[in-house]
């Protein structure tokens, strides 16, 4: 069977992360094996599309992608694009946030993210099966956070 794919918009207010770890847990249903990580990882990336993009300003929106399959999924999070890049660095003990990139490489098989002039896609794959023929391959996170990585998705 092929992966399936499903995508949500919602608007760029902090309420609508609840709504996007709901749709994440809905479209892989209670059974797949990576449900829990991939809720966590998405409350990471959806908090971050809000708060640190143009897509928690007046208006804003952004887009939850999840393609799966039984063993193995992808999350995509596509926001509105900021100024500067995305920061994935390390934090102190004492520090009340700042632990995205960690919670990143600690639950996703392969991360990364790719910016374009409609806004940056933060995508993470969880479980280990490859994507079907003819879904493009993810960057290594190397790739991706040195911005020499092709779009994973095309809006």
């Amino acid at each position: 069977m092929g992966a399936q794919v499903r995508s949500l918009r919602l608007p760029g207010r902090p309420e609508q992360v609840g709504a996007a770890r709901r749709f994440v847990a809905d479209a892989l249903g209670a059974a797949h094996a990576h449900r829990d990580a991939a809720v966590l990882l998405v409350s990471e990336t959806a908090t971050n599309a809000v708060e640190h993009s143009g897509s928690g300003g007046p208006g804003g929106h952004f887009v939850i992608t999840v393609s799966h399959t039984d063993a193995w999924a992808r999350v995509v999070v596509a926001d509105e694009g900021s100024v500067g890049i995305p920061c994935f660095c390390r934090v102190s003990a004492e520090s009340t946030e700042g632990r995205g990139s960690e919670l990143l490489d600690g639950c996703a098989s392969r991360w990364g993210f790719t910016r374009g002039p409609r806004g940056t896609h933060v995508w993470f794959d969880v479980g280990t099966e490859p994507p079907e023929p003819g879904c493009r391959p993810c960057p290594s996170r190397a790739e991706a956070v040195a911005g020499g990585a092709p779009g994973i998705l095309e809006p």
